[in-house]
């Protein structure tokens, strides 16, 4: 039984020439298929035998899976030994490993508490070298600040030698220049020096010792000197044509750092009103239009030049002082000199009632197109910050937002500021313009009354007195028209409601340019063509057709042409009327007032 379990070496070494060990070394668990091994170890011991059956050796075949058996327990016991002997080694790798990670996992540990001793020491030794270097800091700023403080002192020193009185005149002034350091003395250096001397000031002040009197009053003088020097400077550059806007905004950049443009804006101004704005004659009712037009100009010419020299936080300043200037100085703002136009000082006559009107709406038209463009220039002064270009070596210590937030906080102030002088301005005159208006349409019309009926009227009460309302009017005597041709040539004629139609569209736009309410404007529009509705209606066409009424019975003509040409004029007038209200956007409303 042994004998037929052992190994056919035979067989054996036919099996191994075969697919054998590659099938079972090579294929993986999941593509092995034991049928095709058994199929390719048995091809050689099973055959066709002729007759259509199966030939085939069973002790051959037996061999075969005996060996075939055997050389599997063979291997199976050989892999035993293998995985025996692969455990053997693993373990002791494995044991190797852990001894060396164990190694490396307490250098591991040495090295991150020396890195954390380190760290602890640098993070010391940063810490003071920060504390030396702020002690350092502080040390240098220490020493420049006593550097600083004895040169100023030097320079005290140097002020308090000079004489009293020094800056009298050109010679003093002279001799004392050649002991005054040079930083004070070179036009190069204007700027550094006007620094100098303002802090200089400042510490005089806060001072206030009696050993720094004479030095103080020295420097003072000479800071005196350098304002007024580069103030002459500023307005020769202002005089030239065209003015010298790079050379004047390094003088206003100078004077900013000397004393923050003190008097540079009321110079400045000054110049403008005296020069740009003379005091021409301006004291006739044609000449409104010139001042203002003058004004205008000026205005044009001055706020973007007053964008380009001076500093932006001082732009807006100089700016509403030269507008308050422009509109309300005493001698050559634009309120003195209209009112002077509108009631001219003795020992002129005062204008005509009719004069005044249309110089007044002149003057509100005027005056509205100028504070348009004086709001416009207000919005521009926003966007100083863009367009100014200043000097490099003045020192500009805004933040920017925060100077871009306060500019236009002023540009609003301004604009706001501009508002209240619109609406203040020839105000008296404003408030008395619809009694005036009044006054003049009832005079005119009581002049055309007389014109038109000519005897027919009688006057009610004074003549002297003038009407406060249409009813005030004479009476008409309609007994004294005697003829037709009277009422055609007359109250009836064209010219007569043209008239009326004319001083009514005069008053409208008088109204409109005058008024600064809407509602109060539109409801004297309405007023005024009530007013004209009732005098046509009431004292020409009504007493006209009354008139004509009564002269029928002895009229040269028949009475149905008499009554239509009558009747003709008058509804030519009533449309003429209608076509006037409608286009003053007024309704038809008639309440004649009178009693012919």
């Amino acid at each position: 039984m042994q004998d037929d379990e052992a190994i056919d070496e035979k067989i054996a070494a036919s099996i191994r020439s075969g697919p054998f060990e590659s099938m079972i070394l090579e294929t993986p668990h999941y593509d092995f298929d034991p049928s095709n091994l058994l199929q390719e170890l048995t091809s050689t011991y099973i055959a066709d035998d002729g007759a259509g059956g199966v030939a085939l050796d069973p002790h051959a075949l037996k061999k075969l899976f005996n060996t075939f058996k055997a050389m599997l327990l063979e291997m199976e016991a050989q892999s035993k030994e293998n995985s025996s002997f692969l455990e053997k080694d693993a373990e002791a790798v494995e044991d190797e490993y852990k001894a060396s990670l164990s190694m490396h996992k307490k250098t591991i540990e040495v090295l991150s508490r020396n890195l954390n001793v380190v760290d602890e020491r640098f993070r010391k030794v940063t810490a003071d070298a920060v504390r030396t270097g702020d002690s350092l800091n502080k040390k240098e700023s220490q020493r420049l600040r006593a550097v600083d403080a004895i040169q100023l002192l030097e320079y005290f020193k140097t002020f308090d030698k000079l004489p009293d009185n020094f800056a009298d005149n050109y010679d003093t002034m002279g001799a004392a220049m050649k002991k005054i350091p040079s930083v004070f003395v070179d036009e190069d250096r204007r700027m550094e020096a006007a620094h100098l001397l303002s802090r200089l000031r400042a510490i005089s002040f806060e001072l206030n010792a009696p050993g720094l009197t004479r030095a103080a009053g020295n420097m003072r003088a000479y800071s005196d000197f350098l304002e007024k020097e580069l103030l002459d400077l500023f307005e020769r550059a202002a005089g030239r044509q065209p003015p010298e806007a790079d050379f004047m905004r390094e003088c206003a950049d100078i004077l900013y750092a000397l004393n923050e443009g003190d008097h540079l804006k009321g110079r400045y101004v000054y110049y403008v009103i005296s020069k740009r704005l003379d005091k021409s004659d301006f004291s006739g009712q044609e000449s409104l239009s010139s001042l203002f037009g003058k004004v205008i100009s000026v205005c044009q010419t001055e706020f973007p030049l007053i964008t380009k020299v001076f500093p932006p936080i001082m732009a807006p300043k100089v700016t509403r002082l030269l507008l308050q200037r422009i509109l309300n100085d005493p001698v050559y703002g634009i309120q003195v000199r209209v009112e002077q136009v509108l009631c001219p000082p003795p020992p002129s006559d005062p204008l005509p009632l009719s004069d005044y009107l249309d110089c007044l709406a002149t003057v509100e038209q005027q005056t509205w197109a100028l504070f348009d463009l004086l709001k416009a220039q207000a919005k521009a002064l926003a966007e100083i910050k863009s367009s100014y270009k200043h000097s490099e070596k003045v020192e500009m210590n805004e933040n920017s937002s925060d100077f871009s937030s306060s500019l236009k906080s002023q540009s609003l102030m301004l604009i706001k500021y501009l508002d209240e002088q619109a609406k203040t301005m020839f105000l008296d005159h404003r408030e008395k313009y619809p009694a005036n208006e009044a006054l003049h349409m009832l005079t005119s019309l009581l002049r055309l009354t007389e014109s038109c009926w000519g005897g027919a009227v009688e006057p009610r009460g004074n003549k002297n007195t003038a009407p406060q309302s249409l009813t005030a009017f004479p009476l008409i005597h309609l007994n004294r028209i005697n003829k037709l041709e009277q009422l055609l040539s007359g109250p009836l004629r064209p010219e007569s409601v043209r008239q009326v139609i004319s001083l009514s569209s005069d008053a409208v736009h008088r109204c409109r340019s005058i008024l600064y309410d809407v509602e109060e404007r539109e409801q004297k529009v309405s007023a005024i063509w009530t007013m004209d509705c009732n005098y046509i209606v009431g004292h020409l066409l009504l007493p006209s057709l009354k008139a004509t009424t009564n002269l029928l019975p002895d009229s040269n003509y028949s009475a149905s042409n008499a009554l239509k040409a009558t009747l003709a004029v008058i509804f030519d007038h009533l449309a003429r009327i209608f076509f006037l209200g409608h286009s003053w956007g007024c309704s038809p409303c008639f309440a004649p007032q009178t009693n012919p």
